[in-house]
């Protein structure tokens, strides 16, 4: 028998177990609780992933002025002919001297067909890369949104007109407000000059003056000095985001893609959505126009939107919303339900419509 200790003993220790119901239900509250958790969690990396995304945004911005303070203009969206970007002639203001002084800006073939040469951004040749390729193979995190997905870098291959593993970026600079057609910012023998450079109205334009454009009729010199921004610095968008997408649809590739530093397709008259974006482009019309919605058009209207979306501002930040730095340095975060019209204002350096309150 027990004794009255013991049978005491025993009452208490089944009094303080747990039954399986009680061990199901703690279960089932800790598990409640993490749901609840999780979404607050997601959120709040989502905030960081923004704010990180607004800095960089701000620095390249900042970095566009600070160069426009040295050299009284704001640095080239693209040397058409050459093959460099504005991302390029800003090197050394984002903390990249050595490699600034790496690359050769100027064509140094001295090419006469007015279609560049590119051998002095990719000769081709993985063994034997150029200064230029290597610097175009460098990652610069100042470049990447921590909400982009892409890698590193993109393998091309061994053709001469790519540069083997070349590192996406996830910022354009804004280069006009009044197309999306990029061949519309590119003079070509016989077209309007002064129709072109109506269309070069943003702060961050392309310019073509490779000297084999002279003889050609070809040369359109455009390079804005801080007095050329008559909406004011505060008024008009510099920098924004965008999306990366080369994937295969229909057997063609989409042909979304950014990069930073130069190019060998921009050195052949080419791709400037490489550098460049338009807010003549609904904001995030990547994300507007899904597979599903594809499926439904022609061919050919598929192949104007992937043109279209090259152009185009867009984010992978949650709900859609966008970061844009203006020519004063601030941020702005806009969602895809943005007026075109404002957005398409803000784009435009000298409309005239300068917008108090955005």
């Amino acid at each position: 028998m027990l004794s009255y200790c013991d049978a005491r003993r025993v009452r208490l220790v089944s009094s303080n177990a747990f039954t399986l119901v009680e061990l199901l239900v703690v279960i089932a509250i800790i598990g409640i609780l993490v749901a609840m958790l999780l979404p607050a969690v997601a959120q709040v990396r989502e905030t960081a992933r923004r704010a990180s995304c607004s800095n960089k945004v701000r620095q390249l911005a900042l970095a566009c002025q600070n160069y426009q303070s040295t050299w009284m203009r704001f640095p080239e969206g693209a040397n058409i002919g050459q093959g460099a970007g504005w991302s390029a002639h800003i090197l050394a203001q984002i903390d990249q001297q050595p490699l600034a002084n790496s690359i050769t800006l100027e064509d140094s073939s001295g090419a006469v067909t007015g279609s560049g040469s590119a051998g002095h951004w990719s000769d081709g040749n993985e063994a034997t890369r150029t200064a230029n390729e290597r610097a175009c193979e460098t990652f610069l995190s100042i470049f990447r949104c921590p909400a982009d997905p892409i890698t590193n870098a993109i393998r091309s291959g061994g053709n001469p007109e790519l540069i083997i593993d070349r590192v996406p970026s996830s910022y354009l600079a804004c280069a006009t407000g009044s197309t999306s057609v990029q061949a519309r910012l590119i003079r070509r023998p016989g077209e309007n000059q002064s129709r072109i450079q109506a269309l070069r109205n943003g702060i961050i334009v392309p310019n073509q003056d490779a000297r084999y454009f002279q003889t050609r009729d070809q040369f359109l010199r455009t390079r804005v000095a801080l007095t050329d921004v008559d909406d004011g610095l505060s008024n008009t968008l510099m920098i924004g985001e965008s999306v990366f997408d080369t994937s295969d649809y229909r057997g063609s590739n989409r042909g979304i893609d950014h990069f930073y530093i130069g190019s060998p397709q921009i050195d052949r008259l080419q791709e400037l959505s490489e550098f460049l974006g338009s807010t003549n482009v609904e904001l995030n019309l990547y994300h507007k126009n899904p597979d599903s919605v594809l499926d439904t058009l022609s061919q050919s209207r598929v192949e104007g939107l992937f043109s279209e979306m090259a152009m185009g501002f867009a984010s992978w930040h949650a709900g859609g919303a966008v970061n844009f730095a203006l020519g004063d340095g601030s941020t702005r975060l806009f969602q895809s339900d943005i007026d075109l019209e404002l957005y398409r204002n803000l784009g435009n350096r000298k409309d005239g419509n300068v917008v108090l309150e955005f």
